[in-house]
């Protein structure tokens, strides 16, 4: 039983032997190190002008927003679905987008209305205690529309309440345009759609950002005028 051990424990310490002579090797070669550092390096240069440029844009998008969000404050005609479509226009050109479908723009018109049953301490709208009312049009349609209309849905009543703690507090008879965004981050190199993948397609490790990534800004503003109306045909 003991003889048995021999070999085993031999070949534990020569295992022990070459570690501890790897440990102390402190030769190399400078060509294939400054290949290797080479890479890393080139990798970390490309990383960093992708979220450079990923701020850029991030910051591009939300000024372009708050612009025509304060275009719709100060509109003093009717708008419709027509002239959402033109304000997605207007926001895709202050973003640069290139591609179809990159950007999309919500706009909905909503109010504090005033009940019958409403207490008389009741002055305002905070989405708890007093929720806000989506607003509707000359034929009673919801004021709620996304161009393009494939990108996302329009505004129910559900959707306006669960959006409640984003509105700011509104007084009774007061209506608002909530505006919202989305502009997809298209990087001017794919390395953030690339990576390591095993296991039928898993991916393991990846760098940078990946195409399509969303920024979306959503933006409350008065009307300039006492209201904004609502008409589908416009």
């Amino acid at each position: 039983m003991i003889m048995a051990k021999f070999p085993e424990m031999a070949r534990s310490g020569q295992f022990l032997r070459r570690m501890r002579l790897f440990r102390r090797d402190e030769t190399g070669s400078v060509a294939i190190e400054g290949v290797f550092g080479s890479v890393l390096l080139i990798a970390w240069l490309l990383v960093s002008f992708q979220v450079y440029d990923a701020f850029k844009l991030r910051s591009a998008a939300t000024r372009a927003t708050f612009t025509v969000a304060d275009m719709l404050s100060r509109t003093r005609e009717e708008i419709g679905p027509k002239y959402v479509a033109g304000m997605e226009k207007v926001f895709a050109f202050l973003t640069r987008a290139n591609k179809p479908n990159q950007t999309w723009l919500r706009v909905t018109l909503f109010k504090c209305k005033a009940e019958p049953d409403d207490d008389s301490s009741v002055t305002y709208c905070d989405g708890k205690n007093k929720k806000f009312t989506l607003d509707t049009g000359k034929d009673g349609k919801i004021a709620s529309y996304v161009y393009p209309p494939s990108a996302a849905q329009p505004y129910t009543q559900a959707g306006l309440n669960a959006e409640a703690d984003r509105i700011p507090i509104m007084a009774i008879g007061d209506m608002a345009v909530l505006t919202e965004t989305v502009y997809h981050f298209n990087p001017f190199l794919d390395i953030g759609d690339r990576g390591l993948s095993f296991d039928n397609g898993k991916t393991w490790t990846q760098i940078g950002l990946k195409t399509g990534l969303p920024f979306s800004t959503f933006v409350v503003t008065r009307p300039r005028e006492p209201r904004i109306v609502w008409n589908a045909d416009k």
